[in-house]
């Protein structure tokens, strides 16, 4: 109930804090329907008027403390269900068939039963023994024995009618004490006299299941029947009429009021049988289970129970010892008279026309416990339904069982019911959409998150095939309507999100924390803790059946609301670096080796002497000379190309990450190559390039590409995210990495080949290979180790739950305290400091590894003697820190570089070069470092990388600006969006709203959130994380065929009836 009352206030435009979210929903809504324990949340709404959602429960907030039944309180019956399943032969449906050719002794089952009996002994069936109890003892005593004496006369009241009562009754009388306020004012209250104050209050719906004691009915056929203000009956096939509420008690025959014998003229009517409490009860008569086990426990005992067992029985008018074999025990339903007695319906199902009476159960007896059925009634017209579901499935919460016991109501093909079916493009579906299993639902935790169903008709129903009509017409009957949409389906399960909300189905009493807290639970659980994602998508999901059925689009913002996972961009990440290392391979083969390592004039860029590798056909040629030796001119060539590819694959994946477009990124990197990345590298290593060493001008020592490879990469990344702005703040609601586990194994690989690639520099296989190596692995061992430590330290966070725990004093709850917050906090006046712990993050170790890794590669060789293995380390050290600490200059320069590679390889690239300046060897053609005694290799270092940065840069920036300036070559998807982040800046600063275009083109932000995956390849995804938003891709479960049925095929045939005087038919959908 309580979760129930959360999710009506966060509907409720008069809650506090609502109308900026869900708030109005209750107010729109044309139908409000409830069964269990959510009839209890619906009841209270409706019969207090439509008051404000949260008044209701608070006027009753004491009563909670007091059991429904009083003197029977809270108890553990693990051990009770455990003996009864022990001792069940269960029927095909699972329906309990207990007998007494297998009794079990009391002694086996008195521990499961005494905190039962002793609770009821002590509550009113001990009352002489006062001999141990206090003075307030008596006084309750007293006000148990008052409370059942009244319900005793409220019930008798009914028995003197001569109508049979049940336990239900009791329990309806005790019920609707806790959802009505002085209930003793309106006990005569009844439901047909009851009716809407306003315009705005949905219309309540009541379900009911109608059970044979006799026959063990499969949930698939059961009988669904429903209460309003004005009728009773069954849109089912077995019966399609309905009788005025009001005259319900009423015995009736052929559709007419029995006749007095004594008079033949007069008929005889009964009101008053609709007693809310009697309506109420019936449908919320599961929670009478508990005592319902211990009647079926004393059917299985091998000797006569006491006197006092008996007695507590008797009390609500059970018989102690009914027939065994059946099913259904009348004493746990209500007993209604028939109102369709006789009647003859030419339709589907068990026929009740000889049923003198019905056998009412709770409308979750079928384990249906969301009242769909009515709602799905194509007469209603219902474009979206908002189901709670609060099951106790697995540990107390749902796990969709209510779900798939509907779907397969209506998928079934063993149902004794006709199947109602809809028509849509030619094909005949199910009107009910396809569901996830139980595996699923519970290894992807679906509880957690809103599930839309049905969003996309073609898909999410199951096609009825052609077979089904061939093969099983004889025995079942279809039933379609024409222009009917069966509606769209937002299912939201009970979950802790602010407060473990899994309370027992018996638990008896509440205090006030567990009642609010439960409250502000289900407020959260139905907004998503207020997320506006999920309001957006909501308010797409009420106007998408409206937009189905007049055949117009949904909005461009609508249509990332309806797709099973977040794609996002992590197929592109993917595909990027596949086509950038075949683009770039060939611009370096055509021109790209020539312009780097082809001598020229000047000091600036290469000559064009290697183009397409012409240079081979001079075998004088074969052999390329360096300083650290000579290497066939072909492996050069190939070596050097690859790690070209690792500069361009590094940089632009991340660069234009979730906003930027594909194909001016081409574009950008053909410019980039030619004059950014080749004039670099011939720079450092071109003999005649100006900072080269064998220049000796201004000799820069860069061994593996510290300025070449990583530097110009970071600082083009710093530029490309400059320019592009950062990402859509949609996108980082509830934002997932796209694979932590990919991103693990892909760090193992990259330590694996940079040990390759910072060695093969030496161009030579020696001792000082196995040196690089061994360095190689310190530097990157000790960043990542770093880093980590860095996050760990940083990482603290409260525990959960431990601000619960200890000196909590609560305020006075009165109605307008009750808020509905979105965090985990209570109305608290002292509360102790949370713990803390701190967590461990294989992120931060990943990225620490590549920070050791990018920050030793300009030193390489020049640090890597037999002496030297402690530089390495201090490279590491230091990489980690720096390249940690240089992940917040995105904030505060404002840039959006996701995966911080401006940082990671930009500053860590020129903090090993600076390095280098200190630590380096005299070896290859280099002095040495300030270590060695040549202080101004630090100067060459600083000014190397100082010139580089400022290139590539500028370089970037200009490339960017003029490509964006080029029709149809925008670089970033939603070309507007840097241009109303300004104005919504401007407008914050100068306090007022600028006048904006609002015409602005939407469909290129919905194109950048729904991912560049789907934008530049056509759909092409890599389904990795599941969206907070999850709809269910229904060919994951579909266990249906899917084969449509043909115009040409049989339909099935109307089925008419008589009308009566009183009863009144529903009709059939037609062919």
């Amino acid at each position: 109930m309580f979760t129930g009352i959360g999710v009506l206030s966060a509907f409720d435009e008069n809650t506090p804090g609502s109308q900026s979210h869900m708030g109005g929903l209750l107010q729109a809504s044309t139908y409000i329907a409830g069964i269990s324990g959510g009839l209890w949340a619906v009841m209270a709404n409706y019969l207090n008027g439509h008051q404000l959602v949260l008044n209701t429960i608070s006027q009753q907030l004491e009563s909670f403390n007091v059991p429904v039944l009083q003197g029977i309180s809270d108890m553990d019956v693990s051990g009770l269900r455990t003996k009864l399943d022990s001792v069940d032969t269960r029927s095909k449906t699972g329906a309990p068939v207990l007998t007494r050719q297998r009794p079990i002794s009391w002694n086996a089952t008195a521990k499961a039963t005494s905190s039962l009996t002793s609770s009821l002994l002590r509550g009113f069936f001990l009352a002489n023994d006062e001999s141990n109890r206090k003075s307030n003892d008596t006084v309750d005593l007293n006000k148990i024995l008052q409370f059942y004496k009244e319900l005793t006369t409220e019930v008798r009241a009914k028995r003197l009618a001569k109508f049979s009562i049940s336990f239900v009754d009791y329990w309806g009388r005790a019920l609707i004490r806790k959802i009505v306020p002085n209930f003793k004012k309106h006990e005569a209250l009844t439901f047909s006299s009851t009716r809407v104050k306003s315009p705005t209050q949905p219309f309540p719906i009541v379900c009911s299941v109608e059970r044979d004691p006799d026959t063990s009915e499969d949930f698939r056929s059961s009988h669904i029947f429903e209460f309003n203000p004005y009728e009773f009956g069954s849109w089912d096939s077995f019966l399609r009429h309905f009788v005025d509420l009001e005259y319900l008690g009423t015995k009736m025959k052929n559709g007419k009021p029995h006749r007095n014998s004594s008079n033949k003229i007069t008929s005889v009517c009964v009101k008053g049988y609709d007693n809310v409490a009697f309506v109420t009860g019936t449908s919320s008569s599961l929670f009478n289970t508990l005592v319902e086990y211990v009647h079926k426990l004393l059917m299985t005992m091998d000797s006569e129970p006491t006197n006092v067992i008996s007695l507590i029985f008797k009390i609500f008018g059970i018989s102690l010892m009914p027939e065994s074999k059946r099913i259904i025990h009348p004493e746990y339903s209500t007993v209604s008279p028939n109102p369709f007695f006789g009647l003859e319906v030419k339709g589907k199902g068990r026929s009740l026309s000889k049923a003198q009476v019905l056998y009412l159960a709770d409308g979750g007896d079928d384990g249906q416990n969301i009242p769909f059925q009515p709602l799905l009634i194509p007469h209603r017209k219902v474009d979206v339904i908002f189901a709670v579901d609060s099951t106790s499935d697995l540990l107390n919460f749902p796990n969709g069982t209510s779900l798939r016991r509907t779907a397969k109501r209506y998928q079934s093909t063993k149902s004794d019911l006709s199947i109602p079916l809809f028509q849509f493009k030619d094909v005949y579906k199910r009107i009910f959409p396809k569901t996830p299993s139980e595996k699923e639902f519970v290894s992807k935790n679906m509880k957690s998150k809103p599930i839309f169903l049905g969003c996309e008709i073609s898909r999410d129903y199951p096609n009825v095939p052609k077979s089904e009509f061939i093969s099983t017409t004889s025995i079942r009957q279809f039933e379609t309507s024409p222009n009917y949409l069966p509606p769209l389906i937002i299912y939201t399960a009970n979950h802790d999100y602010s407060f473990l909300s899994n309370m027992s189905t018996f638990k008896a009493t509440y205090n006030q924390l567990e009642v609010v807290g439960m409250v502000n639970n289900g407020y959260n659980v139905a907004t998503g803790g207020n997320s506006t994602e999920y309001l957006s998508c909501v308010a797409c999901a009420i106007v998408k059946r409206s937009s189905d059925r007049l055949n117009y689009s949904l909005p461009a913002y609508c249509l990332d609301c309806f797709r099973l996972i977040q794609r996002r961009s992590s197929f592109t990440m993917l595909a990027i670096p596949l086509l950038l290392t075949a683009f770039v391979f060939l611009d370096w083969f055509i021109w790209g080796y020539s312009l780097c390592y082809a001598s020229a004039s000047n000091r600036f860029i290469g000559s064009l002497k290697f183009v397409v590798l012409r240079q081979l056909k001079d075998e004088t040629n074969l052999i390329y000379s360096t300083p650290r030796g000579e290497i066939l001119s072909i492996i050069h060539f190939l070596f050097n190309a690859l790690m070209k590819v690792i500069c361009a694959v590094l940089t632009f994946p991340a660069c234009i990450a979730e906003r930027g477009r594909v194909m001016p990124m081409f574009v950008f990197v053909f410019f980039w190559s030619a004059l950014v990345y080749n004039p670099v590298t011939y720079w450092f290593w071109n003999r005649s390039g100006w900072l080269s060493p064998q220049l000796d001008s201004l000799p820069v020592l860069d061994f593996a590409g510290g300025n070449c490879i990583h530097v110009v990469s970071g600082f083009t990344a710093l530029a490309y995210s400059y320019y592009l702005g950062p990402r859509n703040t949609k996108l980082l609601h509830n934002y997932r990495s796209s694979n932590n586990s990919n991103m693990i194994i892909g760090m193992c690989f990259i330590v694996y080949g940079w040990c390759g690639f910072i060695t093969g520099c030496d161009y030579k296989f020696s001792t000082i290979t196995f040196y690089i190596m061994t360095n190689t692995l310190l530097s990157a061992a000790s960043a990542g180790v770093v880093w980590c430590a860095i996050d760990y330290y940083n990482s603290a966070t409260p525990l959960e739950g431990e601000e619960m725990n200890q000196d909590i004093e609560l305020e006075t709850l009165e109605p307008e305290n009750i808020t509905m917050s979105t965090n985990r906090s209570l109305n608290t006046t002292k509360q102790k400091e949370p713990r803390q712990r701190r967590t461990l993050s294989m992120i931060s170790f990943s990225s620490g590894v590549i920070c050791g890794l990018v920050v030793f590669t300009p030193g390489g060789g020049y640090i890597s003697s037999d002496k030297s293995f402690w530089k390495s380390v201090v490279f590491g050290i230091i990489g980690g820190a720096t390249g940690n600490l240089a992940t917040g200059l995105k904030y505060y320069l404002k840039i959006d570089d996701s995966l911080d590679i401006f940082a990671i390889h930009g500053i860590c690239g020129i903090v090993g070069s600076l390095l280098v300046g200190i630590f380096a060897d005299s070896s290859y053609d280099s002095e040495g470092g300030w270590v060695a005694g040549h202080w101004v290799q630090f100067g060459y270092q600083l000014l190397g990388s100082a010139v580089t940065c400022v290139y590539v840069f500028v370089m970037s920036l200009f490339f960017l600006y003029v490509i964006d300036l080029i029709p149809g070559f925008h670089v970033r998807i939603d070309i507007e969006f840097n241009m109303r982040a300004r104005n919504n800046l401007r407008a914050s600063h100068h306090n007022d709203e600028l006048e904006q275009d609002k015409q602005y083109d939407m469909s290129l932000e919905m194109a950048e959130l729904r991912g560049s995956d789907w934008y530049e390849f056509n759909g092409e995804y890599s389904m990795d994380f599941m969206e907070f938003i999850t709809v269910i891709n229904p060919e994951d479960y579909s266990d249906t065929a899917t084969e449509t049925l043909s115009r040409n095929e049989s339909l099935p045939r109307t089925i008419e009836f008589e009308d009566f005087q009183v009863i009144r038919k529903r009709g059939a959908p037609v062919q």
